[in-house]
């Protein structure tokens, strides 16, 4: 009976090995389970842990493996948002960021991810001043209350405050000559 009791241990270190190299070739949830339930039915305590280690470092080596995907697909992503400077592609790319396991790949893919941000708000900066200025040259050149509003619209959405404060001192010029125009009609026709 020992000798029965004796072999089918064997049998189960085995059947647990066999199945923690199953799981290696082919990483899926089912066969690490099955690589885990056969661990758990090895009864010598010594045999249970060398297996449970050999599984342990299988396991890291699977998650190693799915988070230099996960790193590469996140890398593949900012490729697309430096590409595009959207923000549909921004998003996309810190979606695949967040998914990212390793704490030191995740920090350099987040320092790419804010250059590209602030690469794409000077980008959409540098596209609403040269707006703004066309918007403040139409104002200057057509006085009116209309291409007045234009312009402070376009004004009112530039991030740089020299370029925002330039812009704003050459429209204020505009503003003050439609109302010393309109106080001077004033004045007109009252007398």
């Amino acid at each position: 009976l020992d000798k029965v009791k004796e072999k089918l241990e064997k049998e189960d270190y085995f059947f647990a090995l066999e199945a923690i190299e199953k799981a290696q070739e082919k990483p899926t949830s089912t066969n690490l389970k099955a690589a885990e339930k056969a661990i758990a039915k090895v009864t010598d305590e010594a045999e249970k842990a060398a297996l449970q280690t050999i599984f342990d470092a299988v396991n890291a080596e699977i998650e190693a493996a799915k988070d230099k995907k996960l790193v590469d697909e996140a890398k593949d992503s900012l490729v697309d948002f430096s590409d595009k400077l959207s923000n549909t592609a921004a998003k996309a790319a810190l979606a695949d960021i967040e998914k990212v396991q390793n704490p030191e790949a995740k920090a350099e893919l987040i320092e790419i991810y804010n250059e590209l941000v602030e690469k794409m708000d000077k980008a959409a900066d540098d596209k609403s001043v040269a707006q703004a200025e066309k918007d403040v040259t139409n104002a200057e050149k057509k006085v009116t209350e209309s291409t007045v509003n234009t312009a402070q619209k376009s004004i009112d959405k530039i991030i740089d405050p020299a370029k925002k404060k330039d812009l704003q001192d050459r429209l204020d010029v505009v503003k003050k000559t439609i109302n010393e125009k309109e106080l001077a009609k004033a004045i007109e026709t009252t007398n």
